[in-house]
């Protein structure tokens, strides 16, 4: 374990001052597909509990397979805009944007009755 944290640490140090990563500790339910860098994160949800989701804004991350746990920290070194919009997020936000070259919007969650 000890280890682990030390790489971690490591790895979110060694980049450069504009792609700092958000601390290791903050969890997500992300979709495998983008966790593994082959689509882009293009919704990103802090929901009212402050619970994060990301995902390609196609596929359902409650179906199997689809989603996986693991940290912010893992989403923002394929994406570099994740800790900026981590920043601006607060509780019951969604962020959406067509594709990744184009800015983040955010806008505010339905609450559920």
């Amino acid at each position: 374990m000890f280890r682990l944290r030390y790489l971690l640490q490591m790895l979110r140090w060694s980049l450069p001052r504009s792609r700092r990563l958000p601390p290791a500790g903050i969890g997500a339910r992300v979709q495998v597909r983008v966790l593994a860098g082959t689509t882009p994160a293009l919704e990103v949800v802090k929901d009212w509990n402050g619970a994060w989701m990301v995902s390609d804004g196609v596929a359902d991350l409650d179906q199997y397979g689809v989603g996986t746990n693991a940290t912010m920290m893992h989403v923002a070194i394929h994406d570099d805009t994740i800790p900026a919009l981590m920043q601006k997020m607060t509780a019951g936000t969604v962020a959406y944007r067509p594709n990744p070259v184009t800015p983040w919007k955010v806008s505010s969650l339905a609450r559920d009755e």
